[in-house]
């Protein structure tokens, strides 16, 4: 899979292993990014061709809808007699929410100068999953957002508006293995 190449100022990281016994299983992923817009980009309207660019006020802010780190963990552990219990949380830093193609100011408060978005704050979700497994065949109930949490998943192209997360939610899969 190609991927494009991380800014220097970037780090992610996975890892997947198991505990003192082979039952017990962890996964888990860290990433930490100090983005910033470098230069504004300059849009050609398709059917007059004007140029246009950005306020480049912007230049050298937080890239919206990217948070300064991400995290999630999950854990499974095989219980006797075919049971799998698991559980983990999945975690997001605050994303700053703008149109950063848009020409006219910089989001500010009343009566000030400094950059200042919408913002989607940070969020901490918890799921878990119980299954029960065979070898040919599995039945497995999740459920996300255990605690009912709200939180915003992601943060609108635009800039204004969030996206809310699901709120608690439980699914069941069956699987057979051929």
């Amino acid at each position: 899979m190609n991927q494009p190449p991380l800014p220097e100022d970037a780090v992610l990281t996975d890892s997947n292993w198991r505990a003192a016994t082979p039952n017990w299983e962890v996964f888990s992923g860290l990433a930490l990014m100090d983005s910033e817009v470098r230069k504004m980009a300059i849009n050609v309207n398709p059917t007059t061709d004007v140029l246009t660019s950005g306020n480049p006020a912007y230049e050298g802010e937080r890239s919206r809808n990217t948070p300064p780190y991400t995290f999630n963990l999950w854990t499974t552990y095989k219980v006797p007699y075919g049971w799998k219990v698991g559980g983990g949380v999945e975690v997001k830093g605050k994303r700053y929410g703008y149109n950063p193609s848009g020409t006219g100011p910089i989001p500010t408060l009343p009566v000030e100068t400094e950059f200042h978005p919408n913002t989607a704050p940070a969020y901490m979700r918890w799921d878990a999953m119980v299954a029960y497994e065979q070898p040919k065949w599995a039945v497995r109930l999740n459920v996300q957002n255990v605690f009912n949490k709200l939180y915003y998943d992601a943060v609108y192209d635009n800039g204004g508006f969030v996206i809310p997360g699901q709120r608690r939610r439980a699914i069941m899969t069956a699987e057979y293995r051929f």
